[in-house]
């Protein structure tokens, strides 16, 4: 789910954004040597400050939002962050294909018919993310769609707080990622993550 932006260095910081709270994870890389945490703070929103939406305003304003974020993000050179949206600030979907072309372009343009079909929404020039997952006899995709005026609230107020956005994801999809490789094999299993009352599910089956 994580779509890059600008061809620049990849980022040391990850901002996560939530109705309830803005948090921050810094890490340090060093060649051949595994990432180390070297920061993480969270900053408490007030009510309204961000209210998650897949269509419509998403905040009060680009200012505020961007005060909060700069506030969180401190002095810094390195302006460059990976950025978590809330789950809820999208549209997300899970879909199966016998087959999927290998040219990113016609791969897309069939994901963004199935959501259609499926979903019942249009789905034009807004900012498609997705993972695909090889099964033996089938391709899962999970993707996510962002409303163009959703993300540039967002782009904006990271704007505001003097920060360029090297990549975008969505929560669940982006933990979902991390711990997929550690889950237990089985005929079913199942990701579940909850947080400011929003319950995501997502089912695996052999």
């Amino acid at each position: 789910m994580i779509s890059t932006l600008f061809p620049v260095h990849r980022p040391s910081v990850g901002i996560s954004l939530r109705a309830s709270a803005l948090s921050l994870v810094g890490l340090r890389r060093r060649p051949f040597c595994r990432a180390v945490v070297v920061c993480a703070d969270t900053r408490a929103l007030a009510s309204g400050v961000l209210t998650p939406a897949a269509t419509g305003s998403n905040m009060a304003d680009g200012e505020s939002l961007g005060r909060e974020l700069r506030a969180l993000a401190g002095p810094r050179r390195d302006r460059a962050v990976a950025v978590s949206l809330p789950d809820d600030s999208a549209t997300i979907g899970l879909f199966s294909f016998e087959t999927l072309p290998t040219q990113p372009a016609e791969r897309e343009a069939i994901i963004r018919w199935r959501f259609q079909q499926e979903a019942n929404i249009r789905v034009g020039n807004e900012r498609l993310f997705y993972r695909l997952y090889q099964g033996e006899s089938s391709v899962s995709v999970l993707a996510a769609v962002l409303d163009e005026a959703v993300f540039a609230q967002y782009v904006s107020a990271l704007v505001a707080a003097n920060l360029l956005a090297i990549s975008i994801g969505f929560e669940t999809l982006q933990l979902f990622d991390v711990f997929r490789g550690v889950m237990q094999s089985g005929p079913e299993s199942y990701f579940v993550h909850h947080a400011d009352g929003l319950l995501t599910c997502i089912a695996l089956r052999d």
